[in-house]
């Protein structure tokens, strides 16, 4: 607000909580700005029909014709942000973005990108006109992806900015379990939870949900059956995960195995199969840039959920391999599971040390 920021992406993976934070920054700053408007894009909306919206609120007396392009309608807002001071929010954004992997697989020359839908691209012209022209208002946007547009309007002193949110602090976590009814539960055990959750509301509020309702309350019981990534938790992971080209997936699967200090020349170095150091490093950057890997000093990790996540992948992809191929079995399943989360457990433990 005082630094006068033009426009703001709250950027982070699903459940983190984008939205709650853009409605209560909507609320607490509504006294500083003439309009506060907030949109949702989760039912994919075509911007002519936003933008008509926006402009029917601000300019009234501004009356649409037939001749009017998406260009000029975004002119008449452009100007109607000059005229008024307006807070514009627009959740999940990444609902009108698509990855190009869902139709081409990658190749050793390119990789796919994050892009707008197909009829959707005016939205990216939207965005880097707010960000480049000069007005007094804000538009905040909130998705698990960042736009294209973005990065080359971003900086720290420039009025466009982009905030990563992680997850909640341990005592925020803790309060969030109190309030589900875990307020006589052992610190320690309650620690576990909020760590192997990463601090994430939603997942924390769901896993409460199903130890009231099929543990008893017993973080013990839940603990015990070792398996933390389920109903709405994996879907959530699934919607994300399954948005990736078969590199970034590749690079997901070597981070979650090997989580001692990776570096991008470590990652390069040491991958299989072997891939060029460009597709590696647009790789990294893609995963950064769709809020599912994390940099921490030099190197990349992810949150223990997401690793027990890959886990469960892998464990998968074993038994449907060792399924199709008749007279074929890659490692007995049982001990195939028990074997690579004992690795993967203990390599995220000697990573911490």
């Amino acid at each position: 607000e005082k630094e006068r920021c033009r426009l703001v992406v709250l950027l982070g993976m699903g459940g983190i909580g984008k939205t709650a934070l853009s409605v209560k920054l909507a609320e607490q700053l509504q006294h500083n700005f003439e309009f506060v408007i907030w949109r949702s894009l989760r039912l994919v909306p075509p911007l002519e029909v936003i933008i008509n919206q926006f402009v029917q609120i601000l300019s009234p007396d501004l009356e649409p014709t037939s001749q009017d392009t998406i260009e000029s309608s975004i002119s008449h807002l452009i100007e109607a942000l000059r005229a008024s001071r307006c807070l514009i929010v627009l959740d999940n954004v990444d609902s009108i973005l698509y990855s190009e992997s869902e139709d081409i697989q990658y190749s050793s020359h390119l990789l796919p990108q994050i892009r707008y839908r197909p009829g959707y691209e005016t939205y990216g012209e939207l965005i880097r006109r707010i960000g480049d022209s000069q007005h007094q208002s804000c538009l905040i946007l909130t998705s698990r992806e960042k736009p294209q547009q973005i990065a080359a309007l971003e900086g720290e002193t420039l009025p466009v900015r982009c905030l990563k949110l992680a997850g909640l602090n341990r005592a925020e976590s803790w309060k969030l379990l109190k309030a589900k009814g875990f307020a006589d539960s052992r610190q320690e055990k309650c620690s576990v939870l909020i760590d192997t959750y990463a601090g994430n509301p939603l997942f924390i509020k769901l896993v409460a949900t199903t130890i009231q309702e099929l543990f008893g309350g017993s973080i013990d019981e839940f603990l015990a059956q070792n398996t933390v990534v389920f109903g709405e938790i994996r879907g959530i992971l699934d919607e994300q995960f399954n948005r990736l080209s078969g590199l970034e997936k590749q690079i997901m699967y070597w981070l979650a195995l090997n989580q001692n200090f990776v570096s991008v020349r470590k990652l390069q170095k040491d991958i299989m199969p072997r891939m060029s150091q460009r597709l590696i490093l647009e790789g990294i950057e893609l995963l950064q840039r769709r809020s599912l890997i994390e940099r921490q000093a030099s190197s990349f990790v992810q949150t223990p959920v997401l690793i027990e996540y890959i886990a469960e992948r892998l464990i998968e992809q074993n038994f449907k391999l060792s399924e199709e191929k008749e007279g074929y079995l890659l490692m007995s399943h049982t001990i195939f599971e028990s074997q690579l989360k004992n690795y993967i457990r203990e390599s995220r433990l000697n990573a911490e040390m």
